[in-house]
């Protein structure tokens, strides 16, 4: 299925009008992949974030940014660690900024079953560095309009910030499939969902062109 490649994103940031609502989107890249895998939307892990967020505007609205947040380094099979490399080249050719400033850490963790120890990764990071960007982008009038695909509460303050500091501006969770938080949805101007038919008309092709003139191939298992 045809996505909008980087080129015709950058167009779009151009012609958009002084008049127009500008809206950045921010998205938890693990909130969202667990969410679908989850729900066994493994053929929708393919995901055009570019073209999702553009369908879902109106005519008074310009989709200025896509900003997806993750973290690499996880102790993860070959194979998944190069389905994840190639999403992320995937996706910056699609014009989607890639923040990658996420870590694991292994941290102790008590079986609720058994009551064995054990240690498990916590991605560590990445909820700041997406509240981090809000806040950046907030102070220095970047959008008028953020939304934000996560269920993790612990963006409560930098929602908060927004709307108290800012509230000529909106804030709209976006909730991953399979995954919310009441209390982050509590916290916003308003709550957006999409459903699966337009997560499933926003795939990327799949074969495409990387930045640097790699050929990108859909992964079988998302196929």
């Amino acid at each position: 299925m045809g996505g909008v490649d980087r080129h015709d994103a950058n167009r779009v940031q151009v012609i958009a009008t002084s008049d127009s609502e500008r809206v950045i989107a921010y998205v938890d890249g693990y909130n969202l992949y667990y969410g679908l895998k989850a729900k066994g939307w493994r053929r929708l892990l393919w995901l055009d974030l570019w073209s999702l967020f553009s369908r879902e505007m109106n005519e008074a609205q310009t989709l200025v940014a896509v900003k997806y947040f993750t973290s690499t380094g996880r102790k993860q099979s070959q194979t998944a660690s190069q389905r994840q490399a190639t999403y992320l080249e995937a996706l910056e050719s699609a014009g989607v900024d890639v923040h990658n400033d996420g870590r694991f850490r292994s941290r102790k963790w008590k079986c609720p079953s058994c009551d064995e120890w054990g240690k498990r990764s916590q991605e560590k990071r990445t909820d700041v560095a997406i509240a981090v960007e809000i806040v950046h982008d907030a102070n220095h009038d970047n959008a008028d309009t953020f939304w934000l695909m996560c269920a993790d509460e612990d963006l409560i303050p930098a929602v908060a910030y927004v709307r108290n500091c800012f509230p000529q501006k909106t804030v709209v969770i976006v909730p991953p499939r399979g995954r919310r938080s009441l209390d982050l949805i509590a916290a916003a101007t308003a709550k957006r969902d999409i459903s699966r038919s337009r997560l499933s008309q926003a795939q990327l092709r799949d074969t495409l062109t990387s930045l640097e003139g790699k050929e990108l191939i859909r992964p079988p298992e998302w196929a």
